[in-house]
């Protein structure tokens, strides 16, 4: 299992969550990223996102090394 510091499963959570938003974008016809851009703005909906993937990554990454 590939080791991970904090910084590299942060940025792999941010870069999850982009891809997963512009799949979802995707998948709707969206053709633009604004109400994204309004629905993430403030950062509490994000940081949700991004925590719950970030303990996901940690947690994968735990469970490999048993």
């Amino acid at each position: 299992m590939k080791q991970m510091t904090n910084e590299q499963m942060a940025d792999l959570a941010n870069e999850a969550a982009n891809v997963a938003i512009a799949h979802i974008q995707k998948k709707l016809d969206i053709p633009t990223g604004d109400f994204a851009g309004l629905f993430f703005s403030g950062g509490d909906n994000w940081n949700v996102l991004t925590t719950i993937l970030f303990d996901y990554i940690y947690s994968e990454i735990s469970e490999g090394q048993q």
